[in-house]
């Protein structure tokens, strides 16, 4: 059983949950932002939270990929990224917790998309690098039964 991808994965998706629902109050005000790239580049601050939204998934595309073999398919993972960026802002538009926002989908996707990338390009190097070197591959297995 692969326990620690499973944990890495609940505790991306904890993280996700904490930062984006149970750490913000809730109040009246504008709930629902339609606009596209209404939040780039106003001020430093509306700059941060696209910053923030992209890193939050990062590691959430990452544990994806780990932890569910499907998932790395590249269509397969940007779907399921995409699927959770708006469960999570139709839960902050609901609970009055957040801002529904085009913007926020489209970072935490592409922040998914960065963390399967750096799953994939990790794979690809542990390939590479592990048939190189400590002899991995089946030479490597056959001197070690005769010792």
């Amino acid at each position: 059983m692969r326990v620690f991808p499973a944990a890495a994965f609940c505790i991306s998706l904890a993280i996700i949950v904490s930062m984006t629902l149970l750490s913000r109050e809730g109040g009246p005000g504008k709930r629902l932002d339609l606009e596209l790239f209404s939040s780039f580049g106003i001020n430093s601050r509306n700059n941060a939270y696209v910053l923030e939204n992209i890193l939050l998934f990062v590691p959430y595309g990452f544990v994806c990929a780990w932890n569910f073999k499907r998932l790395r398919n590249f269509f397969l993972c940007a779907g399921t990224g995409l699927l959770t960026s708006f469960c999570v802002e139709s839960l902050q538009l609901f609970t009055q917790r957040g801002i529904f926002q085009i913007d926020d989908i489209l970072t935490n996707l592409f922040g998914a998309m960065v963390g399967w990338t750096v799953f994939t390009v990790c794979c690809l190097a542990g390939r590479l690098f592990g048939r190189k070197a400590g002899g991995r591959g089946k030479i490597g297995k056959e001197e070690g039964a005769d010792r």
